[in-house]
């Protein structure tokens, strides 16, 4: 059966090229084309237990696990994602916290190693103390570490001491703060934002998408609210694909961008089922990506990890980190000469 984007695909890319014999002129070094990754585990546990929690693991919303984690799986997969021909910048998502699984830290250490691996995005509630994380991160390559902290402060007991573990992490790594915009919790999420920014860390606010009090989110909110939530948000990006839902168009999914479900099937982004598999990497590093962008044909995109994927994205910001969410716009510059091209001011 024809594969229903085979017209969009291109060749598998061609395989890492072995060492010249003796005797051949060496060939100049070929810079590998980058790929974004992001790989969402089914490692079910957390040591939270939030009451917003979209994972399952609070009161608000049950969602039971879609298959059964798999430690050998993963370690297949991760193997597989060292061998791809491409510079690889993934960030490895879980249904609770990463920092409490070995199989999950282990096999993040030995793809941290891998020559293709240029960034390594993590996700944790820092909720380990500081010697427990540099003991974990024996045998990383931490140049290659990128960190996003979610803070839950109804979880976190000691606030100060959190923002301050916070900071002591961004002075080692590209690290960033993610908080959900909650609906109660936006009245004190300015006082937290601000106290994370005065000690030189970046914080991204999250518009709640899911059901609450018999609401959808973040449809639901109010003018008012979302007033407070594009006065801390972190870009005009953000608050147009997160907070209002807006329709891609155009995108980089299945060229330059690929999702890994958690039994190893590689789809465009995380709408895969609409897709079709471009491979498996629990099976083989064999995968045939796209020629190029394609139309996005979904409505929205609420995932700040692959609504950077698209072209509108790319033309109107630029990568500024290691970290798969860091990014700034590119027409600061001409913004200063003239508001016109203010980011806020331009067509979006």
């Amino acid at each position: 059966m024809q594969h229903l984007f085979s017209r969009f695909l291109a060749k598998p890319a061609a395989k890492l090229v072995p060492a010249e014999a003796p005797g051949v002129a060496p060939q100049a070094a070929v810079a590998l084309p980058p790929l974004n990754i992001r790989y969402y585990t089914d490692y079910p546990t957390c040591n939270l237990a939030c009451s917003y929690c979209v994972a399952g693991h609070g009161t608000t919303f049950q969602k039971p696990p879609t298959s059964k984690w798999d430690p050998a799986r993963y370690r297949r997969v991760m193997h597989n994602i060292a061998q791809l021909p491409y510079a690889v910048n993934i960030r490895i998502g879980v249904g609770g916290e990463f920092f409490v699984s070995k199989d999950l830290v282990d096999g993040a250490r030995t793809l941290s190693q891998s020559p293709n691996l240029h960034a390594l995005n993590l996700i944790t509630n820092l909720t380990l103390s500081v010697p427990q994380f540099e003991k974990t991160f024996v045998g990383f390559d931490e140049a290659k570490i990128a960190m996003v902290a979610s803070f839950h402060p109804e979880q976190i007991k000691d606030h100060e001491a959190w923002f301050d573990k916070a900071a002591e992490f961004n002075r080692r790594y590209d690290f960033a703060v993610i908080m959900v915009a909650f609906p109660e919790a936006l009245d004190v999420l300015a006082d937290y934002k601000a106290r994370l920014n005065a000690r030189g860390v970046d914080v991204f606010i999250q518009p709640f998408v899911g059901p609450h009090q018999e609401k959808w989110y973040p449809q639901a909110y109010s003018d008012a609210e979302r007033a407070q939530i594009k006065a801390m948000i972190y870009s005009r990006h953000d608050y147009e694909y997160l907070l209002n839902a807006k329709r891609p168009g155009a995108c980089n999914a299945g060229y330059r961008a690929i999702f890994i479900d958690p039994m190893g099937v590689v789809t465009p982004c995380g709408m895969g089922k609409y897709h079709g598999s471009l491979g498996n990497l629990a099976e083989s590093p064999e995968i045939t990506l796209r020629d190029g962008p394609a139309p996005c044909p979904f409505s929205s995109c609420q995932c700040d990890t692959e609504n950077v994927n698209t072209v509108e994205f790319h033309t109107h910001y630029e990568k500024s980190g290691a970290n798969q969410h860091r990014y700034r716009y590119r027409f600061e510059d001409l913004a200063a000469l003239d508001e016109r091209y203010d980011e806020w001011k331009i067509h979006y």
